[in-house]
């Protein structure tokens, strides 16, 4: 990576040398004489922006345009595109500056860093230039059919994203996971909210539950790291459970930190029984929340198999949901399991061209919900059309 930034150094040196020989591009729109700034072309319409050759080279078809091109708008357009060499160059110094020296997080280096910001806050250690009152600006919610938006959408009221509701029927408590902003309860059924998360080393939440078991108050418990897709996402620091409605938290054993999460799932046949679905695969805790075993899901060749360079994408687990005990037939007693794998690119190849992304995306059930006992369904392969359709799903209600 260190020779990309001389070879950057040395063309800017080399481009301040030769400034006064820069051609500009000169161009007519109409009538009108278009002057283009180097490293752009005129817009005439007739000239479309094509993808680099070494774009193109590493572009799936299922990515791909029709044709390759880019609509281009305005007077000028550049005369090439960055190609995914560049911006990964690009991306690998911008990692760099933060993970010198190594190319990427050392594994428990954020819940290291979490814990490091506790002591300090238990010491009452200051930090250079803390001193001073955070002052929110700004009242009440966004309005996206306003400048600078003017979607012309309808959407006037915008707030916080909410990833998950639980609703605790027999205190009448509903509880709220914030995408970016923790987790929130109310006793009134959602007119006023009250924030339970301030103690959690992360306001990054995805997913919360509370179970009966664990204490006078039952114990309240959530997932941290996003629950969406992409390169922007914030990742968690593991599960956290409480005994006393958010006063205080405990991390729990098992779920790994450092990547996103999407449900819990409380077993309403026992509720010293949980599940948690995340990035990297689902766990199952029989203390209310304690501690969790992965149950080893068996997603093909990247079972078992949790390398970031070859299966990272392999054990996204969407969601997970238990069979309450009653219904029809021959078991009635409950604890049925259903895990969803759906990692967004399914099956399509990485674009190193040595794995696929997610081979086992797909419907997972287990009688018990114990380790080792989850087989794959193979009817949602039929339904829609084949096992490489499969993207990132969820399940909903049926009753």
């Amino acid at each position: 990576m260190f020779s990309v930034v001389l070879r950057r150094f040395l063309a800017s040196a080399a481009g301040l040398a030769t400034i006064a020989a820069l051609v500009v591009a000169v161009g007519t729109i109409g009538d009108d004489l278009i002057d283009c700034p180097p490293g752009t072309v005129p817009n005439t319409g007739q000239e479309p922006r094509l993808v680099a050759p070494d774009q193109a080279d590493q572009l799936p078809p299922e990515y791909a345009g029709p044709t390759g091109e880019v609509e281009i708008n305005g007077d000028c357009r550049p005369d090439r595109l960055e190609s995914f060499g560049e911006l990964m160059a690009r991306n690998a110094q911008a990692d760099a500056r933060m993970t010198a020296p190594f190319m990427q997080p050392a594994p428990g280096a954020r819940l290291a860093a979490s814990a490091q910001r506790q002591a300090m806050i238990n010491t009452g250690a200051a930090v250079n230039g803390s001193e001073g009152t955070l002052v929110m600006h700004g009242q009440g919610p966004l309005n996206f059919d306003e400048e600078p938006f003017d979607g012309g959408t309808g959407i006037v009221d915008s707030t916080g994203r909410i990833d998950d509701f639980f609703y605790d029927e027999v205190n009448n408590r509903l509880f709220a996971a914030i995408g970016t902003s923790g987790v929130w309860m109310s006793l009134d059924q959602g007119d006023t909210w009250t924030s339970v998360g301030e103690t959690l080393p992360t306001q990054i939440t995805s997913a919360v539950t509370w179970s009966p078991n664990g204490g006078p108050d039952g114990t309240l418990m959530v997932l941290t790291g996003e629950h969406t897709f992409g390169g922007s996402a914030f990742t968690g620091l593991g599960a956290f459970w409480s005994d006393d409605l958010g006063a205080t938290w405990t991390r729990a054993e098992g779920p790994p930190d450092g990547t996103l999460s999407f449900a819990l799932e409380v077993d309403p046949a026992n509720p010293d029984i949980v599940y948690a679905a995340t990035g990297r695969g689902l766990w199952r805790s029989t203390d209310a929340g304690r501690t969790y075993t992965d149950v080893e899901l068996p997603v093909g060749t990247c079972a078992g198999d949790y390398n970031l360079e070859t299966c990272n994408y392999a054990h996204f687990v969407t969601d997970v949901i238990v069979k309450a005990p009653g219904g029809v037939g021959a078991d009635t007693d409950g604890g049925d399991v259903l895990a969803a794998v759906g990692y967004r690119a399914g099956q399509l190849e990485d674009l190193s061209g040595e794995f696929i992304h997610s081979e086992g995306n797909g419907v997972y059930r287990s009688a018990t919900g114990e380790p080792g006992t989850f087989e794959r369904l193979p009817g949602l392969d039929d339904t829609v059309g084949g096992a490489e359709r499969i993207g990132r799903f969820e399940f909903g209600p049926a009753t």
